[in-house]
């Protein structure tokens, strides 16, 4: 079940706005999923306990900012990012195979609980 858990609050929760602006217009934009996905891949590192996928993130991150920010600069107020919409799906389809193996590992294979906290009979919330 912390598996289950983990996917949800690490891979789909930061992924909302991009179902929301779908429910919402009916399509998805190039411009959104180039800007939320160096930020998914951000959250996806420092979540992670592995160096590489750490420093993949990161590294992938500050690539797509580049990207999208020269992209961004060079077309004035029409900005059409082709290609870079298919990059960025391809940081998140990345990063979320990255951490969905890691935290099977981890929540599966050592079973470590995904919330290591626990809540007291007053409410407060502890570590263990």
């Amino acid at each position: 079940m912390s598996y289950v858990i983990s996917l949800i609050f690490l891979a789909l929760l930061p992924l909302s706005p991009l179902v929301l602006e779908v429910m919402v217009t009916g399509a998805l934009t190039e411009r959104s999923i180039t800007i939320v996905a160096p930020i998914y891949a951000i959250s996806i590192a420092v979540s992670s306990r592995n160096k590489i996928t750490f420093v993949a993130g990161i590294v992938t991150a500050l690539f797509a900012v580049a990207a999208y920010a020269t992209q961004a600069n060079q077309l004035d107020q029409h900005i059409t990012l082709r290609g870079l919409g298919g990059v960025a799906g391809g940081i998140i389809v990345g990063m979320t195979a990255a951490l969905a193996g890691e935290r099977y590992n981890r929540h599966v294979g050592e079973g470590a609980p995904f919330f290591e906290f626990k809540f007291s009979k007053n409410g407060t919330a502890h570590h263990e």
